[in-house]
């Protein structure tokens, strides 16, 4: 019986060790990859299989938890670059009717003019902040479209004006023929301008 107590207390703290090391192991290693994880690398993820369901478990929950971090930030980052694209343009326009307007000594319609394009740009920014904030909370729908009927002839009329400005300083002569016929349509005029905005700036550039 003396012998023998030794022997179990030795058989024990094997068994505890090998137990103990069979805990710590995935424990230690998410730890590992926790420290190799920043906001310039969310790619990293616990590898390890291990056959203990709670184990298993913990780690699920762990890369699941890296895995929305990730789309979250992937997120932001496509977030920032949409707000950067959108309100660059509106900005241009702007900047580009107030060099005009200060160049030389203008007409007062001419001026008025400036200032009426200017509040129209102003206003058109504003718009898409609103839909950006929809978007930032994903919760982006057919619901933020507001249908107004508008002349579809002055609509482009203003836009191709409003684009010479931005074609100039990039040494490109933007022309544009328009019907003489009045075309009324239903639509969104906002993000029908956003639409057309996009496709002559990328042919601009």
């Amino acid at each position: 019986l003396l012998w023998s107590i030794p022997v179990v207390l030795v058989l024990v703290i094997l068994i505890g060790v090998v137990f103990a090391n069979r805990l710590v192991a995935p424990i230690i290693e998410i730890a590992d990859v926790a420290e190799q994880i920043s906001y310039k690398d969310l790619t990293q993820r616990v590898t390890s299989q291990y056959n203990d369901d709670e184990i298993y478990t913990l780690i699920n929950a762990f890369n699941g938890m890296i895995d929305r971090l990730q789309r979250s930030f992937s997120h932001i980052v496509n977030f920032n670059s949409h707000v950067a694209h959108e309100l660059k343009t509106p900005i241009a326009i702007i900047k580009g009717e107030c060099e005009v307007a200060l160049r030389n000594k203008q007409k007062p319609e001419e001026y008025r003019d400036a200032l009426k394009a200017i509040l129209e740009e102003t206003q058109r920014m504003l718009k898409i902040v609103e839909d950006l904030l929809l978007l930032a909370r994903l919760s982006y729908s057919t619901s933020v479209f507001s249908f107004v009927e508008f002349d579809l002839k002055e609509f482009f009329r203003e836009m191709c004006l409003k684009q010479q400005l931005l074609a100039l300083p990039a040494g490109v002569a933007l022309t544009f023929s328009l019907p003489k016929e009045t075309i009324k349509v239903k639509g969104d005029p906002v993000h029908l301008g956003r639409l057309f905005v996009n496709i002559i700036s990328n042919a601009i550039k």
